[in-house]
């Protein structure tokens, strides 16, 4: 009993502590977590800022080169004077060079004069920026004031494809407005850039504009059409690096890259911070299985050897008086179908060798018949010791046959070991406590006929 509490407590304290240590690394993994993420992912956006960087200053480069080119403002200058034909020829040519000399999807040029869109196939369309339509891109670039800037639309010359397109203003000597020019970087070569962030780092990023009008996103289903509506609350025009966290772990990043007149976006949702909490509640749950696992059966061991421990004598090995009275006198009706008869014997002059040659030889002797004892049964019975110099066995074969055994003994005894043992043996019935008292009263009858010899039941009919 007092096992069964102590083995109750110890798991309970067990199921307490990796409930505590699972909520503790939780805890600390999150602290750590939350500390972290705001410089790892800084860092992060830094290193896509640079990409960003790297990708479009380049195409800022080569329209601005155009836009300040003498011949490029003089042709736009002299246009009136200049033949159709001759004007076309130029343009398309100067921008065919610039196309093929840079490497960009695209190169353009709109006259102010004319409003026509001249590109590297030769002249497009007549520009009508003011209807509403495609070409209203023109007046909004205009009316920003700026000398450059980005735009996101698709390629009427390159199959409505998606391109980041580098409008720069054309201006004479005065300031006055000769046109518009400018590149175009095909929007699959920026997605590729910010796919490989994003599988790497299982973010999302993003160029918005001020609006939050997502301007390059991996999901072309996305550029000019999602929203990031946030952008507003979180925006910081003066360059810096916004970071914030959400309730379920997420966060995000924003920096105004003022080259570019649009915000970068980098967002996590909390899956990793997660999973990685799941792994640790996984893995503590693993551990507490595996741990009262082996618990249990160490238990179990323990268990049954404090149950074989209370059923068996610590000296002989043999069963003991409390296996009797559970398992036989206790669970009479089994019994009395395993065991045929029942013998008590005990050894002769016990009392005079302890007294005379001491304990330890007794104890000696005890062993030694509980070993003849055990050789003798085997398989035909069990043997239990009484107490002190009092065994019992019961058998399974009928009292003829258990006298037989018990003769056997009784000769092994007297031929091996210093003493001899007088027994008495009877038939069993369902009735244990009156058994014993038989062969109990039979091993008297055979102590008074003189000792070391087997009495069966039969001396008491007569």
């Amino acid at each position: 009993m007092k096992t069964q509490k102590l083995t109750r407590l110890t798991i309970l304290m067990i199921l307490i502590s990796f409930a505590l240590t699972t909520v503790i690394s939780i805890n600390s993994l999150r602290s750590v977590i939350s500390d972290n993420a705001q410089d790892m992912t800084t860092i992060l956006a830094a290193r896509i800022y640079d990409a960003i960087n790297s990708e479009l200053s380049n195409p800022i480069m080569a329209a601005r080169t155009m836009s300040s080119d003498s011949f490029l403002k003089k042709q736009l200058e002299q246009e009136k004077e200049i033949s159709e034909e001759e004007m076309l020829s130029c343009m398309t040519e100067y921008l065919d060079m610039i196309k093929n000399e840079f490497g960009y999807n695209t190169a353009f040029l709109v006259s102010e004069n004319s409003r026509k869109y001249y590109t590297y196939e030769g002249l497009n369309k007549i520009i009508t920026p003011d209807d509403g339509g495609h070409d209203v891109w023109y007046s909004i670039f205009l009316e920003g004031g700026k000398s450059y800037d980005f735009d996101v639309d698709t390629d009427e010359v390159n199959e409505g494809s998606w391109t980041i397109f580098v409008n720069s203003r054309i201006e004479d000597e005065e300031g006055n407005l000769l046109g518009v020019c400018g590149v175009g970087v095909v929007m699959t070569d920026m997605q590729e850039i910010f796919r490989e962030f994003e599988q790497e780092y299982n973010v999302k990023v993003n160029l918005v504009d001020k609006n939050g009008l997502v301007q390059v996103d991996t999901d072309s289903v996305n550029i000019e059409n999602a929203v990031l509506d946030e952008i507003a609350d979180v925006a910081d025009s003066r360059g810096e690096y916004v970071y914030t966290m959400d309730k379920n772990g997420g966060y995000s990043v924003t920096k105004y890259l003022e080259d570019f007149g649009w915000y970068l976006v980098i967002r996590n949702d909390g899956t990793n911070n997660q999973k990685v909490f799941s792994d640790v509640i996984i893995k503590n749950l693993i551990a507490l299985v595996s741990i009262l696992i082996l618990l249990l059966i160490c238990v179990r061991i323990l268990l049954d050897r404090e149950k074989k421990s209370a059923i068996t004598d610590s000296l002989t090995g043999l069963a003991n008086r409390a296996y009797y009275k559970c398992y036989v006198e206790g669970n009479a009706e089994a019994a009395v179908k395993k065991y045929q008869s029942m013998a008590f014997f005990d050894i002769d002059y016990f009392k005079t060798i302890n007294d005379t040659m001491g304990h330890l030889k007794g104890d000696e002797i005890l062993k030694q018949v509980a070993a003849l004892v055990t050789e003798t049964v085997k398989k035909e019975g069990e043997a239990i010791r009484w107490g002190g110099d009092e065994f019992l066995i019961l058998f399974k074969g009928n009292v003829k046959e258990g006298s037989r055994l018990c003769e056997t003994l009784r000769k092994k005894v007297e031929e091996r070991t210093q003493v001899t043992i007088s027994v008495g043996i009877c038939s069993v019935s369902e009735n244990f406590e009156e058994n014993f008292y038989t062969a109990d009263k039979l091993l008297y009858k055979a102590k008074e006929k003189g000792k070391n010899r087997v009495v069966t039941e039969a001396v008491l009919r007569k």
